[in-house]
This record gives structure tokens, sequence and C-alpha cells, in this order.
């Protein structure tokens, strides 16, 4: 017959006590406090903060440059002026296009970068992205150059000093 030892079990663990310090430590009203922040924001007039979420803004975008590309392909907006940067370097391609941008008219203007390897794509993409006339592009619809080409909505002319400085030179 086996016998049993005495004492405590092994099977069976006490609870862990916390340190004595956090046993004392005030509950906190996890209520008051968020109430305390929603009248807080409610002074600072931020009572649509949670409506301005990022994902709000990049649907109203995304939705934006889609009713673009759409007024493209049904063809409402044809393209005022192109600029083709194929063989071209990556330096070279950001300045002519930074110098047909700033003297551009018209609402829409197609930029031709071509497929390759990337290299203009990725500078004509990246000076489209800073440049302040640029209200939008996206990817040209087949007929206009498709994934080669970018079509690009400009905000309207406000005078910028590299149009002045054009002038000026004449």
């Amino acid at each position: 017959m086996a016998t049993r030892k005495r004492g405590k079990s092994t099977s069976r663990k006490e609870p862990e006590r916390l340190p004595t310090h956090l046993d004392r430590a005030p509950r906190r009203d996890h209520a008051a406090d968020r109430a305390l922040f929603e009248q807080a924001l409610e002074r600072l007039g931020a009572e649509d903060v949670e409506k301005e979420s990022p994902d709000a803004a990049q649907r109203a975008e995304t939705e934006r440059q889609a009713r673009f590309a759409k007024r493209v392909t049904r063809g409402e907006i044809e393209p005022a002026a192109s600029v083709d940067l194929h063989g071209l370097d990556r330096d070279q391609a950001a300045a002519r296009l930074r110098r047909f941008l700033s003297a551009a008219t018209g609402e829409a203007v197609l930029v031709i970068h071509g497929r390759g390897a990337g290299i203009v794509r990725a500078a004509a993409l990246a000076e489209l992205d800073r440049h302040p006339r640029v209200a939008e592009h996206v990817p040209a619809p087949r007929y206009l150059g498709g994934e080669g080409a970018r079509l690009v909505r400009l905000r309207p002319n406000t005078g910028s000093r590299a149009v002045l400085g054009a002038k000026n030179n004449s």
C-alpha cells in the first residue's frame, strides 16, 4: 500500500497576494474621469472629434478621385496639355515636370512617365504629391496611356513665383 505524505498539497496553489502598498491604493472612479474628459472636450469645442476620423478623410479623398476619374473616362474632361518624360533621368524629369505644372493652364493635364523600371515614375509621383498646383492625380484611363501616365487635376494658378519669373524674363 502506498503511503501518502502529510502537509501541503502540491497540486493546489494559493493565490498570489498583491504587495501591501497596492492593496491600499484608492480606487479610481473611471466614470467620473470620462465625464470630466467629455466636459473638457465640449469646452474646447471638439464635439466632432469622433466624426473626423482618418478613415473618413481617406474615404472622401478616394471618392473625389473616383469622381474625377469617371469624368475623364466619360470624356467630360480632356487634358489641356501633356508632358512626356520618356528618356529623362530622375532629376531632369522632376525639373521638367515642375516647370510644366507651374505654367500649365486648364483643369487637367496628362503626365506621361512610362512604365519602365519605375525610376521616372517614382520621381513624377513624388513631384505630383508635393507640387502646390496639383489638387489630385490618378492613373490615366487606358486610352490616354493607362499605367504609364497620370491624369492630374490642377488648382487654379495663383501667380506662383515660377510663373511670374517666366513672365518677367519674356
